[in-house]
């Protein structure tokens, strides 16, 4: 069991859903929550919005190529047909669906935070047009 954790701590897809989250976060956590709402804060908002979504959109997908890619690792290992079976497909498939559950794991919350974010902007602008 120790074994396949360490592969799976071990795989780049993994590592880049889990950069590419908190970067992600770190934007919108300081947009909705930390900076002030200023002429300033809504040009940087505008500015942002869309590469945010797409990061936020991109997570499933970074998922699913960790899934492909643990999976084509798994038949690979199949291919070779090496004695400890088991273990090593084990950690593939193991590997593919944990990349798969982070991916949807983490969108989630940076789409809900994507929305806050509209909304945030939205109000700001009514009330400065009004």
């Amino acid at each position: 069991m120790e074994a396949i954790s360490e592969q799976i701590l071990a795989t780049p897809v993994l590592w880049l859903i889990i950069s590419l989250a908190i970067g992600c976060y770190t934007i919108l956590m300081y947009l909705c929550f930390f900076s002030k709402r200023n002429p300033a804060w809504l040009k940087l908002v505008d500015s942002w919005r869309t590469s945010l979504k797409a990061m936020a959109g991109a997570l499933p997908l970074l998922g699913l190529l960790g899934t492909i890619t643990g999976l084509m690792s798994t038949f690979s290992t199949l291919a070779t047909g090496i004695s400890d079976i088991q273990l090593l497909m084990a950690s593939g498939i193991s590997s593919a669906l944990t990349t798969t559950q982070a991916g949807i794991a983490l969108a989630v919350p940076g789409i809900l935070l994507c929305t806050l974010l509209n909304r945030k902007r939205a109000k700001f602008y009514d009330s400065e047009m009004a």
